[in-house]
C-alpha cells in the first residue's frame, strides 16, 4: 500500500482510506476504531508487546532500556485509494513508509516451548499457534509517525498535524440525494496500521556472551546485533527455500527475529525465526525443522561464499527487502551464526585483509599529509607517520570488544601508539577514526591506546 508511495503487507497503491465492507455503510471506519488494539512498543529497538495482552504499565524496554510506548493500531480490512479514483499517469508524487518485519511478541508462556540443540550455543523448535505482529509506523524518522485516519469514513494520509480540519471527501463513492459527492466531517485520530496473525514458526535461538558483545543498553551493541540478525534471517529464508525437501520460491517464507528481554548472566538470547506466509501455515517451517542443521550449513554458506563487503543481489539482496538492504551485513550473520553453530570466536583478520578494510580511512589520511603503510615484520596492519611519530593502526570485528585481545599491534615496537578501529564503526564513521588518528599522532607526548 503507498500513501503517495507508502508500503504496506505487500501492496503499492496511493493511500486514500481504510475501512471495512461490513456494517455501517456511510462511515465505513466506525468499526476499524471500536476494534483497535494498543500497540506497545519501544521507540529505540525492535521490542513489542502482544497487542491482545494487556496493556498494563510500560516502564523502560526489557531489551534496551530504551522508552516504551503505547499507541492505537488499527486493522485495516479495506486499503481505498485517494479519491476512489486511478492517479493520474503523470502524478508521480510519492511519500514511501513500509511496514515492519513480522515481530515476535513475548510468548504467553515460553517455558512449553522445547528446544534442541544444534549447536554449542545455538537450538531451534517448532513452535506451534505463535503470535507475530507486522506494523506501518508511517514515515521513518518522523517526530510523529503514523496515519491521519477520520474515526468515521477513514479518509488517511501520512500523519499531518495540521491537517484535515473540516469537512472532506470520503475515501469511497457515497453520493447524495442531489447526486453530488457527500463530504465527511469526523475527526481525525493518528493510528498505526497493523496486523496481527497466528502461524507456526521454525524458532532458532542463539546464546551469546563474552567475549561478544551483549550488552543491549549500549546503542552501538544493540545495531550490531541487530545488524547481523537481520542478515542471518534474510539467509535462513532463502537457504530454507532452497533446501530440495522445500524447493519454494522465498516469498513463501517469512523471517525475522527478536532479543529475548531476559538475559542469563551476562549471556543474552537472540532468536531467529521462519514462518509460512501462506494464511493458516502451509507445514513449510516444520519441513524446514527437520532439516534444520543442514539448512543452517547452507546459510552461512550463503553468508560466507560471497565477496561483496556488505550484501548484493548474489548473495542477500533482493526485492522484497530493498528497505532494509542498509542494515544487512553478511560478515557480521556469519560470525555470529558460526560463533553458535559451531562455538568458533570472532577473531581479527589477517594483516592484509585489515590493510584492505583501512583502504579508505588510508586515502583520506594520505590526502591529509600522512604516510602510511604496511609492515608485516612488525605485526602491524597499517603504520601511520608523520613529523617523527608513528602510530600503528589496526581493526577488529564488531561483534567483539575488546581490541587488546584481540589486536597484533599491542606487540609492535618502535611505534609511539596503538589504535585499534572496530570495523563497525569504521565503515559507518570514516572521518571520526580520521580524527582519532590524527589526535594521537599530535599529542606531544607517546600514548599507549
Amino acid at each position: 500500500l503507498t500513501t503517495h508511495g507508502t508500503s504496506y503487507l505487500g501492496l503499492i497503491m496511493r493511500l486514500g482510506g481504510v475501512y471495512e465492507t461490513r456494517g455501517d455503510s456511510v462511515n465505513r471506519a466506525a468499526a476499524l476504531f471500536k476494534k483497535a488494539k494498543r500497540h506497545v512498543h519501544c521507540k529505540t529497538c525492535s521490542f513489542v508487546r502482544n497487542p491482545n495482552s494487556p496493556v498494563g504499565s510500560h516502564g523502560p524496554c526489557p531489551v534496551c532500556g530504551g522508552e516504551l510506548v503505547a499507541e492505537t493500531m488499527i486493522l485495516p480490512e479495506v486499503f481505498g485509494p485517494e479519491n476512489a479514483e486511478d492517479l493520474p499517469e503523470n502524478d508521480r508524487e510519492q511519500e514511501i513508509t513500509f511496514a515492519t518485519m513480522a515481530q515476535f511478541p513475548q510468548p504467553v508462556n515460553p517455558d512449553e516451548l522445547t528446544f534442541q540443540t544444534c549447536g554449542p550455543k545455538a537450538s531451534f523448535t517448532h513452535a506451534t499457534n505463535q503470535t507475530l505482529v507486522t506494523v506501518n509506523r508511517g514515515l521513518e524518522g518522523a517526530e510523529f509517525g503514523g496515519f491521519s485516519v477520520c474515526v468515521e469514513c477513514g479518509h488517511a494520509s501520512v500523519f499531518d498535524r495540521n491537517a484535515h480540519v473540516g469537512a472532506h471527501e470520503r475515501p469511497y463513492k457515497l453520493l447524495s440525494p442531489k447526486g453530488t459527492r457527500d463530504l465527511c466531517s469526523g475527526r481525525f485520530e493518528r493510528v498505526l496500521l497493523g496486523h496481527d496473525f497466528k502461524t507456526d514458526l521454525l524458532l532458532l535461538r542463539l546464546k551469546v556472551e563474552a567475549p561478544l558483545v551483549s550488552n543491549t543498553a549500549e546503542v552501538v551493541v544493540l545495531h550490531i546485533l541487530e545488524d547481523a540478525l537481520h542478515s542471518i534471517a534474510e539467509a535462513l529464508r532463502l537457504a530454507a527455500s532452497r533446501h530440495p525437501q522445500l524447493d519454494l520460491d522465498p516469498s513463501e517464507f517469512g523471517s525475522g527475529f527478536r532479543i529475548d528481554p531476559g538475559v542469563q548472566g551476562e549471556a543474552r538470547i537472540l532468536e531467529v525465526f521462519l514462518y509460512d506466509t501462506l494464511s493458516g501455515g502451509a507445514g513449510y517451517a516444520e519441513i524446514a525443522a527437520r532439516h534444520i542443521k543442514e539448512i543452517l550449513e547452507e546459510t552461512l554458506r550463503l553468508l560466507e561464499g560471497c565477496d561483496c563487503e556488505t550484501s548484493c543481489t548474489e548473495c542477500l539482496n533482493h526485492f522484497h527487502n530493498q528497505h532494509l538492504q542498509h542494515r544487512l551485513d553478511r560478515n557480521l550473520g556469519a560470525m555470529l551464526l558460526r560463533y553458535a553453530v559451531h562455538g568458533t570466536e570472532p577473531g581479527c583478520a589477517s594483516l592484509d585483509k585489515q590493510w584492505h578494510t583501512l583502504s579508505q580511512l588510508r586515502a583520506s589520511l594520505e590526502l591529509d599529509g600522512f604516510q602510511c603503510m604496511f609492515n608485516a615484520v612488525e605485526a602491524v596492519s597499517m603504520l601511520v607517520q608523520r613529523n617523527g611519530r608513528s602510530l600503528a593502526v589496526g581493526c577488529f570485528p564488531g561483534l567483539i570488544h575488546t581490541p587488546a585481545l584481540a589486536h597484533a599491534v599491542a606487540t609492535a615496537e618502535n611505534v609511539h601508539g596503538h589504535l585499534a578501529l572496530n570495523e563497525y564503526l569504521l565503515r559507518s564513521d570514516m572521518p571520526g577514526a580520521h580524527q582519532r588518528v590524527k589526535a594521537l599522532l599530535e599529542r606531544s607526548t607517546p600514548l599507549k591506546r
